[in-house]
């Protein structure tokens, strides 16, 4: 056999399993990819409105006049995900502080400040999208949870705020 006839062989046992895995890994990330835009879509089609109540505590009486607008949009701070619109506020108060005295009894102070410092705590809600996962639990957007009790910087082009989520109910 001379050198010529050597070069001249045909795919070896190693080349056909290179080619084998090449090929099983191309197949996988293709279904991979398709699975995952299914999975996409049929999340997106899951999602529904509901609305998330929240309260706003001792912010300024001008701000939640001027700033808390029915059908503004709010984000949520930490990653400028969509949150909902502001359906208006469900009730403005007078901002209310605790203070536990020195026998123990915990006494409620309004505040009664002049003009632009009279303080207000605002109860509120947004229509947003989201599903509940297997365990009644909500998400946002269908990624985020969001928790009775939990607290959410959230912000519209006006304005931040910090609110405290009281309720999650399906949109009727």
């Amino acid at each position: 056999m001379n050198e010529n006839e050597k070069k001249k062989r045909g795919l070896g046992a190693l080349d056909v399993l290179i080619i084998v895995l090449l090929l099983a890994v191309a197949g996988s990330a293709g279904f991979r990819y398709y699975r995952d835009s299914r999975v996409k879509a049929s999340q997106a089609a899951e999602l529904s409105d509901y609305v998330i109540t929240f309260q706003i505590k001792n912010i300024r009486e001008t701000s939640a006049n001027s700033y808390l607008i029915e059908g503004d949009e709010f984000y949520l701070d930490e990653n400028n995900e969509y949150f909902g619109v502001y359906n208006g506020s469900i009730s403005v108060a007078d901002a209310q502080k605790y203070y536990e005295m020195d026998n123990g009894t915990v006494v409620s102070v309004m505040s009664k400040l002049p003009d632009e410092q009279y303080r207000v705590d605002v109860v509120g809600s947004v229509t947003a999208s989201g599903r509940e996962d297997g365990n009644k639990c909500f998400l946002l957007n269908g990624k985020r949870y969001i928790v009775n009790n939990g607290e959410l910087q959230i912000h519209s082009r006006k304005v931040a705020f910090t609110v405290l989520v009281t309720d999650i109910s399906k949109a009727k």
